[in-house]
């Protein structure tokens, strides 16, 4: 939580390092799920048309706006159900979807969901654990990268949470190399309060 607010505060003062770099989104996202799927109460399914969809991203802090968003699916998931992670081919643009067959979002709240410390209760929510700020920092995350980010929710049927980036336009870059070594430790502590 520490952390949390720490790198939320720094998003607000433009404090930003901006490490782009050409990466294959779909193998990152695949990685990622993969990783999840230990958590055995909750089915994660991952699909895409496309094997290889290249923007010029930052690595750390994808990583970080996927696991949020994953945790929150899963936390707020109904027990056994499904989170899917879909990647799309969309001309200039990739779109990742993370669907859950959660408790949902009131109408009232989507709006104000990316608000620091805005969250709700449901007692029907497989984890009752959130401090609110997450998706604010996902929010401001996804800006920096020069992303959107979308959330359509209806209650007691689940949420879609549809991220959108550009797709490098670069024809010379060579793909870097995506280093994994790290993603175990980032997972355990994104999901610390889940597992």
């Amino acid at each position: 939580l520490v952390e949390s607010i720490i790198s939320l505060e720094k998003l607000n003062l433009n404090f930003y390092e901006d490490n782009r770099d050409y990466h294959n989104i779909v193998e990152i996202l695949e990685n990622i799920a993969i990783k999840l799927n230990k958590y055995e109460d909750i089915n994660i399914i991952f699909d895409t048309e496309e094997e290889e969809l290249y923007c010029d991203i930052d690595v750390e802090q994808l990583e970080r706006i996927i696991l949020n968003i994953l945790s929150n699916a899963i936390k707020y998931n109904k027990v056994n159900g499904n989170i899917d992670v879909v990647v799309k081919d969309k001309n200039e643009e990739v779109h990742i979807e993370v669907s859950d067959t959660g408790v949902g979002i009131p109408k009232d709240k989507v709006d104000i969901i990316f608000d620091r410390f805005e969250r709700f209760d449901n007692k029907n929510a497989a984890i009752k654990e959130g401090s609110g700020i997450g998706l604010s920092i996902v929010k401001k995350l996804v800006d920096a990268l020069g992303g959107k980010i979308e959330i359509k929710s209806e209650v007691d049927k689940g949420t879609t949470v549809r991220l959108i980036f550009k797709k490098s336009n670069s024809q010379n870059n060579l793909e870097q190399i995506y280093d994994m070594q790290h993603l175990e430790e980032k997972v355990n502590l994104e999901m610390s309060d889940i597992s």
